[in-house]
């Protein structure tokens, strides 16, 4: 996802002739990436990430106690 936005602020920056000092460059990076920001998409989904997370946790964490169940 990371590098479509890059190539957007490679694209803004390519017309800069001058980089005058360091908060410049970072304008112009932000700039760029506020363009770029316009045609990112919503993850189908993302709503419902936590509780996969959760559901996820619990599932790893009852897996480890069965494993040390068979252990001992």
């Amino acid at each position: 996802m990371i590098e479509p936005a890059f190539s957007i602020v490679e694209t803004v920056c390519r017309n800069v002739k001058r980089w005058r000092a360091d908060d410049h460059i970072e304008r112009w990076v932000g700039s760029g990436l506020l363009l770029a920001e316009r045609q990112f998409r919503r993850v189908q989904g993302y709503r419902e990430i936590p509780a996969r997370l959760t559901s996820m946790a619990n599932a790893v964490s009852k897996k480890a106690v069965a494993e040390e169940v068979k252990v001992a």
